[in-house]
């Protein structure tokens, strides 16, 4: 397994500077030559872990989202799992991070539709536009 990126430690510390925990999750990180540009990314709250696997030809930008998504599912407890108030703090993390939002919410709306409605409720939070 290969030692996580230095970018993604330091986002990982700093999301947890942030909102005043001290309990960053341990994070593991595999590059699967296999994967090709695919990425997976798993959490494991009683664990307090993370796990990103990537291909070696994962863009750099859903590295970066899929990592703050890990990180939304570590900052709540684990019966939030993909819940509206999880999409809410996934996406404010994404604007918050400079995540490429607009990639994000294609992807994952894609993937649950509640991921709209926590695009929309970050949106008002933060005022943005939501377009």
């Amino acid at each position: 397994m290969a030692r996580p990126p230095m970018w993604a430690r330091d986002l990982l510390a700093q999301v947890y500077a942030d909102v005043g925990r001290d309990d960053v999750p341990t994070l593991g990180w595999q590059e699967r030559a296999n994967y090709g540009a695919r990425i997976t990314g798993r959490t494991w709250s009683e664990e307090n872990r993370i796990h990103i696997s990537v291909g070696n030809r994962t863009p750099r930008k859903d590295q970066h989202y899929i990592l703050l998504h890990e990180i939304a599912h570590a900052l709540l407890p684990s019966g939030e799992h993909h819940s509206e108030r999880f999409w809410t703090l996934a996406f404010m993390l994404y604007f918050r991070y400079g995540a490429d939002v607009q990639h994000a919410y294609a992807w994952e709306t894609k993937y649950r539709k509640a991921a709209g409605r926590g695009y929309g409720n970050a949106c008002r939070l933060l005022g943005k536009d939501g377009k």
